[in-house]
């Protein structure tokens, strides 16, 4: 009878130890994601020599355009893409500054960027981390997550030194520099002018707040067959961007004023969380809706959401 006894408190020590440790590591990996989570953003350093170096002119749609290197933070360099108005009256520009999609690259700049020069706005667009031009090669799917979350971290401090290399210039106007961001440049946007006071108003296309709601929308939408692996891989997955939430940052943006532009079939942002994310920002903002979806949308949209916005950016910030 003393055998099983001790075999069963043995059983028991050893369950409780574990335990223990189980519960240790997994406190751990807690402590260093909170870390983690705390150093977003930073590596902002205005000080930083920019040393710009221009790589290509050329021009699209008869308006002049520039390809600039600068060093963004800790030695790191990027390029952007600027295209310049034709008139010299209207120097010093009227600028905005473009954040892409999440699928995009810099290529886009090609189809937008005449639009703003044949308003009289000069418009910059930077390649973002691990897209086009600065595509990590042969990674992992794990490198990939991480790539994709040091993408999102970097968008703030490099758009910050966008801004730093505009008003540089000498050529654009530093009280009318003015921000849009579609898609994902949108909703990592919000952050963008939480932390840069210099961009006088922000335009939002299609975005929404609330990345548990968003990404749990995707899977069940996406993903309907799965009833665990991908609604258990939407709350990691959120968990993993908590850091950027949107919602965190919009209010943070007035009084400077906010135009979002939605579709009205977006089959990628949930409506609920296109109502959250208006809900959040504070006054003045405004928004406009469009037909169509988000991954389908038409040139024809895109061209009327520009024209829209940079009449709205005219009226907002004088």
């Amino acid at each position: 009878m003393e055998r099983p006894f001790l075999r069963r408190a043995f059983s028991l020590k050893t369950g409780l130890r574990l335990l223990v440790a189980l519960l240790v590591l997994i406190g751990a990996l807690l402590g260093a994601k909170l870390l983690w989570d705390c150093q977003v953003f930073q590596g902002y350093d205005a000080e930083l020599a920019l040393e710009p170096k221009v790589l290509a002119r050329g021009e699209i749609g008869g308006f002049r355009t520039e390809k600039i290197e600068i060093t963004g933070w800790d030695g790191d360099r990027f390029p952007l893409r600027l295209i310049l108005p034709n008139s010299p009256s209207l120097v010093p520009y009227r600028c905005v500054v473009f954040l892409y999609g999440i699928g995009q690259n810099m290529k886009f700049f090609d189809l937008v960027a005449p639009i703003f020069a044949a308003q009289g706005v000069a418009m910059a667009m930077p390649e973002q981390y691990n897209r086009g031009e600065r595509r990590i090669r042969g990674i992992n799917p794990w490198g990939e997550a991480l790539a994709f979350r040091e993408r999102a971290s970097r968008l703030v401090p490099e758009t910050r030194r966008v801004v730093d290399y505009l008003l540089q210039r000498g050529d654009m106007d530093p009280e009318r520099l003015d921000f849009l961001g579609a898609s994902y440049g949108g909703i990592l946007g919000c952050a963008v002018l939480a932390h840069e006071p210099r961009l006088r108003c922000g335009v939002l296309a299609m975005v929404g707040g609330n990345f548990r709601k968003l990404l749990g929308s995707m899977a069940r939408k996406h993903r309907s067959e799965s009833k665990i692996l991908w609604p258990v891989a939407a709350e990691l997955g959120a968990w993993f961007i908590r850091p950027f939430e949107p919602l965190t940052f919009v209010g943070k943006v007035a009084p400077r004023p906010l135009l979002f532009l939605n579709v009205e079939v977006d089959e990628l942002i949930n409506r609920q969380c296109v109502a959250e994310l208006y809900e959040a920002a504070g006054e003045p903002k405004e928004e406009i809706w469009y037909g169509g979806a988000h991954n389908d949308i038409t040139e024809e949209t895109v061209r009327q959401m520009m024209a829209d916005a940079l009449a709205w950016m005219a009226r907002a910030n004088p």
